[in-house]
């Protein structure tokens, strides 16, 4: 039996727990005008860049146990951080984390006053910090998804490999333009993030893109997805305080057409798992 519970994916929060906060209050109203509970896909990338990653990880932990069903995909940078939060010592890529976020990650775990430089020393008091004190974040991380398989549709970080009858794992958190070139049918409809499309959420005959770049344009975006109606939909908050407004995405027609031409099909029961 489909489950009827509406689906509600945001993609690459990082850090910014006062646009998720909106989204996750919009999500529940919703479901709420619908008649049922919520299901809401997070497609990773929560911390890093934005100046609330530590707020964002509980605001997630917060709505998974609220709703059943819900689900939280592991991305690059959530990955990153699991390596810096329950590792004692540095990781292969810590440098690259620590240059694209992962400092304005460790300091949202800190009271004290952003330091306009951060020492060796207080980035590794701040990685014991989260392992002594917010070991439930470092236990969400652990506990994450590579994918969410959902009938013709696939919710993941970053995208699959196309052509590949078995996916690394390295590529649901790190593919680009493989996946993003890729014209022509997949094994599933994907739903992603991880790489900034622009302003508004891109449709394409394989795959809908939702990366809007929320922690620098306050842009984040939502696909809602209602297996009794049929339907999808788009919302967006728009800058304004816990403002979510529904919008229309960018159509992108590469010869076959795209997703939203037949929009009932992607709720056609589909006979076999993804392959992992």
């Amino acid at each position: 039996m489909i489950d009827q519970r509406p689906i509600y994916a945001v993609a690459d929060v990082h850090g910014r727990a006062d646009l998720l906060e909106a989204i996750i209050a919009h999500a529940e109203d919703d479901a709420a005008r619908r008649g049922r509970e919520p299901r809401i896909v997070f497609l990773g990338d929560i911390v890093d860049r934005g100046p609330e990653s530590r707020r964002a990880l509980d605001l997630v932990i917060g709505t998974l146990c609220r709703h059943p069903g819900s689900v939280q995909i592991l991305g690059n940078h959530d990955m990153w951080f699991l390596c810096g939060a329950s590792l004692e010592e540095p990781f292969p890529d810590e440098t690259s984390w620590l240059r694209h976020g992962g400092v304005e990650t460790l300091l949202s775990y800190s009271d004290e006053p952003w330091p306009s430089y951060v020492t060796r020393s207080r980035i590794d008091a701040l990685r014991q910090f989260v392992r002594e004190h917010h070991a439930d974040h470092v236990e969400a991380l652990r506990n994450a998804s590579l994918f969410h398989d959902e009938g013709r549709m696939l919710f993941v970080h970053a995208g699959i490999r196309p052509g590949v009858s078995e996916q690394e794992p390295m590529d649901f958190f790190w593919i680009r333009q493989e996946f993003l070139e890729h014209v022509g049918p997949l094994p599933r409809v994907v739903v992603h993030g991880h790489t900034i499309i622009g302003d508004t959420p891109i449709v394409t005959e394989n795959r809908i893109s939702l990366d809007t770049g929320a922690y620098a344009s306050g842009r984040l975006s939502l696909l809602v997805v209602d297996p009794v109606e049929r339907s999808l939909s788009f919302r967006q908050t728009d800058g304004g305080p816990g403002r979510v407004v529904e919008i229309e995405p960018k159509l992108l027609d590469r010869g076959l057409g795209t997703v939203l031409d037949d929009v009932p099909a992607l709720f056609e029961p589909i006979p076999t798992p993804m392959p992992a």
